[in-house]
């Protein structure tokens, strides 16, 4: 009652060193709502503690549950092109199309990016 009427402050919501651990070593394998529900804890809590530890959930390659072109494919890609062949030759060998190999290339990130960008960072 005392808080609904604002005359005490809200209870915090703390997290251990072992919730914080665990917020951080499974950003790469689920979802803040997985950690949220296994913590017992809220999403939302579990966001603003991931975003103050400097903990990024963005998903790339095998990890982004949308993925079209697996990480191999964009590694072989990238071989390729670093030996000197073309993105035409690259793409009929694939069977994907030049535009697509180009964005392979250049753009698309696989999971080993995105851990080492996230280790990078630390």
């Amino acid at each position: 009652i005392l808080r609904e009427e604002y005359r005490m402050p809200p209870q915090k919501d703390h997290f251990t060193d072992e919730q914080k651990a665990f917020i951080r070593d499974n950003c790469h394998a689920m979802t803040y709502q997985q950690v949220a529900d296994h913590l017992g804890k809220s999403k939302k809590n579990v966001e603003r503690v991931a975003r103050i530890m400097g903990v990024s959930y963005y998903k790339t390659g095998n990890l982004h549950p949308n993925t079209i072109y697996p990480d191999s494919d964009v590694l072989r890609v990238r071989t390729l092109r670093d030996e000197g062949m073309l993105f035409r030759e690259i793409a009929r060998i694939l069977d994907i199309s030049v535009s697509v190999a180009v964005w392979m290339y250049y753009k698309r990130k696989t999971k080993a990016d995105t851990i080492a960008r996230q280790h990078m960072s630390q």
